[in-house]
């Protein structure tokens, strides 16, 4: 039997593309194989977190409405984070943000990929930050912070929302920006995915 957290992972792909999905292009962004991934969207589908439909040969996945269905995206989110810090330098910037804030934070851009390559970090907050604090930690970690503040989600434009959905870490408000990403019309309200 799997871990439940490890089976998790399988749903990171989803966090930034929700349409269907073939078990090949998951494992691959997962980095696992295809058994294994295989494995994982079987117990996904098994607990209700996945639709299963098949277009010829192919099986393919997408999210579907499940009570917990948030608290899983969450879960998978935090566990791409989590990979994302075991770079040292990357977690203490992490770690900085979260005690600069109030509110909710996010990465996006060149650093939700790939921190090292990145030549600067794109910081998106909700609510209020300490932007010194926030300086000085970039000065000390080598890099160029860009902040975009703003007092809501709803300020967003949908241009910058699409842009943000594509490459992002979820840094601190994990539910509210989930809410966000894959229920925008109804405010986070579970209204436009399959029952």
């Amino acid at each position: 039997m799997t871990n439940k957290l490890t089976t998790i992972r399988a749903l990171i792909p989803f966090l930034t593309q929700p349409e269907k999905l073939h078990v090949s292009s998951i494992a691959r962004t997962i980095a696992q194989p295809v058994p294994t991934t295989r494995l994982w969207l079987q117990e996904l589908a098994r607990q209700g977190v996945l639709h299963v439909s098949h277009r010829g040969r192919q099986t393919l996945y997408e999210l579907q409405a499940h009570p917990n269905l948030i608290d899983y995206l969450v879960i998978a989110e935090k566990a791409k984070l989590l990979e994302h810090c075991s770079n040292p330098s990357f977690q203490h910037f992490v770690e900085e943000v979260q005690h600069c804030v109030e509110g909710k934070a996010l990465i996006f851009g060149s650093a939700a990929e790939n921190y090292h390559s990145a030549g600067d970090i794109d910081l998106l907050i909700i609510g209020k930050i300490q932007r010194k604090k926030v300086k000085k930690v970039a000065t000390l970690i080598g890099k160029k912070v860009h902040l975009v503040v703003l007092p809501t989600l709803v300020s967003i434009s949908a241009i910058f929302r699409a842009e943000v959905i594509r490459k992002h870490l979820l840094i601190s408000g994990s539910e509210e920006f989930l809410k966000w990403m894959q229920w925008p019309v109804s405010n986070g309200a579970r209204n436009n995915r399959k029952a």
